[in-house]
């Protein structure tokens, strides 16, 4: 889980900084970072999203995960470079938006 683990609980805070960084985010960066992730991981984002952009996100996230040969997260040695680099922006995004003022 890693870096995503602190959004887990859906609560306000939580959902504010996810949905601050999903505006941030490109669609297949998005999907590049899910690949792999356990489906509590993934369902941070896709509780944050409309129906119709949860279904294209998990479109996004198969095309991925084919190009990526169906092996899932890793190869031997871990994430790919470009999904451990989507994660990793992905991740900086949230820890940004978690350090904005509450919208009022």
């Amino acid at each position: 889980m890693g870096e995503f683990g602190a959004y887990l609980r859906p609560c306000a805070e939580n959902d504010i900084a996810v949905q601050r960084a999903l505006v941030e985010t490109e669609e297949a960066e998005l999907a590049l970072a899910l690949v792999g992730l356990d489906e509590a991981s993934r369902n941070i984002f896709l509780r944050n999203m409309s129906e119709r952009g949860k279904a294209s996100l998990l479109s996004a996230l198969a095309r991925a995960e084919e190009r990526l040969g169906g092996r899932g997260p890793a190869g031997a040695g871990g994430p790919s470079s470009e999904v451990a680099a989507a994660r990793a922006a992905l991740a900086a995004r949230l820890e940004a938006a978690s350090r904005l003022p509450p919208p009022r």
